[in-house]
C-alpha cells in the first residue's frame, strides 16, 4: 500500500522474494490450493487494518498484485521444486544449479538456500554469485548498443499500443510449454508494432539499429521475477531475420529488442 509492487530491482525485489517464499511454504508445507494466497489479503486487512488504515486504501490493487505474482512464480514453483530435489540427490546443490533455478524457474538465491537446508543439503553459495556476475557481465555487453537508445516503453508508449493502435497485450503462454534439451521448437507469430526507440514506425532494417518488436504471440520469457530474459531470431516468409537480444515487458506487452541481420525490412 506503500507503492511497492514486486520487481527485480530494490525494495521491489524484497517484496518479490518476501512473497515466492510465502507462496512456496503455503503450498509446499501448508498444502494450500494454487491461488490461495491473495485471498488472505482481507482476513491481514480485518485484523491489522485499525491499527494500520492506509491498508484499507487500495485494497483491490494490492489483492490483484499479489494473485499476478503468486500466479507467475507458481506456474514454474513446482517444476523448479522437482529440479530442486534432483540436484539434491547428489549431495549438494551448485552454483550453476542454483544458478539455473534463479533464471529459468525464478527461485531467489536465498529460497533456494532455504529449501536445500530442509533437504539437509548445502548450497554452493559463492559459486552462484560467480555465475551471476558472469550473467551480469554478458548481459551488460549484449545491451551495449540497445543502452544507446531508450527502449523502455513507457506510459505514453504503452497508452499509444492500447488506445491509439488498439493491439491487444502479447499472448506468452507458450513460454510454459517447453523442456530443457535443444533451442526450443518454432512458433509462428505475427508482428503488430515496431518501435524504433522514439516512436512506432511501419517498418524497419539493418539501418535502423536497435528496435523493438511487439508480435501478437511469443514463445519468449521476458526478464522479470528472477528469470532472465530469453534469446532468438525470428524470421518472416521472405527470409529477412531478425535478431533478439533481449526481451523486456510493458503492460503486458512484450517487447523483442534487437536488429535486422542483413538485408531486407521487417514490416508490420
Amino acid at each position: 500500500t506503500d507503492g511497492a509492487v514486486p520487481s527485480n530491482e530494490g525494495r521491489g525485489y524484497v517484496l518479490r522474494r518476501v512473497l515466492r517464499r510465502a507462496v512456496r511454504y503455503g503450498r509446499e508445507v501448508l498444502n494450500g490450493p494454487p491461488g490461495f494466497f491473495h485471498t488472505l489479503v482481507d482476513s491481514v486487512i480485518e485484523t491489522l487494518g485499525d491499527a494500520f488504515p492506509s491498508l484499507k486504501a487500495n485494497t483491490e490493487d494490492v489483492k490483484s498484485i499479489i494473485k499476478e505474482e503468486e500466479e507467475q512464480f507458481g506456474r514454474t514453483l513446482d517444476k523448479g521444486s522437482r529440479q530442486l530435489k534432483a540436484f539434491a540427490k547428489k549431495g549438494n546443490v551448485t552454483g550453476e544449479d542454483a544458478f539455473l533455478l534463479y533464471t529459468t524457474y525464478g527461485f531467489p538465491a536465498d529460497l533456494t538456500e532455504l529449501m536445500a537446508s530442509e533437504l539437509n543439503v548445502p548450497v554452493d553459495m559463492p559459486g552462484f554469485e560467480k555465475k551471476m556476475a558472469e550473467f551480469r557481465e554478458s548481459t551488460k555487453k549484449k545491451k551495449t548498443t540497445s543502452s544507446q537508445k531508450d527502449m523502455v516503453l513507457k506510459a505514453q508508449e504503452c497508452d499509444k499500443l492500447i488506445n491509439g493502435l488498439k493491439i491487444t497485450v502479447t499472448d506468452d503462454s507458450a513460454k510454459y510449454d517447453w523442456d530443457t534439451k535443444g533451442d526450443g521448437k518454432e512458433h509462428e507469430a505475427k508482428i503488430l508494432a515496431i518501435y524504433d526507440g522514439k516512436d512506432f514506425v511501419q517498418k524497419c532494417s539493418s539501418d535502423t539499429e536497435v528496435c523493438g518488436l511487439v508480435l501478437d504471440r511469443t514463445p519468449l520469457y521476458a526478464e522479470q521475477g528472477g528469470q532472465t530474459f530469453d534469446t532468438a531470431s525470428i524470421k518472416t516468409a521472405s527470409g529477412v531475420e531478425f535478431t533478439v537480444d533481449d526481451s523486456q515487458k510493458y503492460a503486458g506487452y512484450v517487447l523483442h529488442i534487437g536488429n535486422v541481420s542483413g538485408k531486407g525490412d521487417m514490416k508490420v
